[in-house]
């Protein structure tokens, strides 16, 4: 694939936090952006590859230019990037409405409501998936992928019939700090239950159950916008700064 655009003048702002990226790709899937392709690229490239789909499929265009496109039968694009914690690469996403667009005829396009087609995080931790609402209608949220949920309930096991008291403390606050969507909160409360059924096994009459009425977080609203420009993390990655933000900051 050829990076070398610099026609167009972009530099897209990069979310800090992970969660707020997943609401940002959530809120897109439900306003009709449900074709994407996406990858993994060095930030060595990555000013090139946005360059290069500034160009390409405009996705730095405004809302102005999107909904005159949707009146016209053409498609919008948007381009969602973020550094992969502990690694100098970029994961990347675009995702397009219904339309006539150019990147129909030149990528590879997957449908999200499609079971086999879903978006993933990079690490395939968590998937978008429209689940049924209680008033019936179905709404756009993340849920644990399949090897993600089984690797939480062996850490779950491993600790617990190791009587790890430390292990199994350091699970439960990692499993409160998953994300609270709705189909994330799902699985946190089904890896509670299965918990608290091991400890109650392994810890017979022995004292309190942690796991029990244990709470699961949840997100209310839009959260906050906190970005950076793209060519900031760059510099910071040249200079060879470890860490992708200028300072530490509480985890969302």
């Amino acid at each position: 694939m050829n990076y070398n655009y610099h026609r167009v003048n972009y530099d897209p702002p990069i979310q800090r936090y992970k969660t707020v990226l997943m609401q940002r790709i959530q809120k897109s899937l439900s306003s009709g952006y449900y074709y994407h392709f996406s990858g993994r690229i060095s930030y060595r490239k990555a000013e090139s590859l946005a360059a290069k789909f500034a160009e390409k499929y405009k996705v730095h265009v405004g809302q102005t230019q999107r909904y005159r496109n949707k009146q016209s039968g053409k498609a919008s694009a948007y381009l969602y990037l973020f550094p992969i914690p502990e690694s100098t690469d970029f994961w990347w996403i675009v995702m397009l409405t219904e339309g006539e667009h150019p990147a129909r005829t030149s990528e590879s396009l997957s449908d999200a409501r499609h079971k086999r087609c879903r978006i993933r995080l990079w690490d395939n931790s968590y998937q978008a998936i429209r689940r049924p609402r209680d008033d019936g209608k179905s709404a756009w949220t993340w849920e644990m992928t399949k090897t993600h949920y089984e690797s939480w309930k062996s850490r779950l096991k491993s600790a617990i019939q190791n009587k790890n008291t430390q292990k199994i403390s350091e699970t439960l606050n990692s499993l409160g700090r998953v994300p609270g969507y709705a189909g994330l909160r799902i699985n946190c409360k089904a890896l509670l239950k299965y918990g608290y059924k091991l400890y109650n096994s392994a810890y017979r009459n022995n004292g309190g159950n942690p796991f029990k009425r244990r709470l699961v977080p949840w997100i209310k609203g839009s959260l906050p916008n906190s970005v950076y420009p793209l060519s900031a993390l760059i510099i910071r990655k040249k200079r060879g700064c470890k860490r992708w933000y200028p300072a530490p900051e509480t985890t969302q």
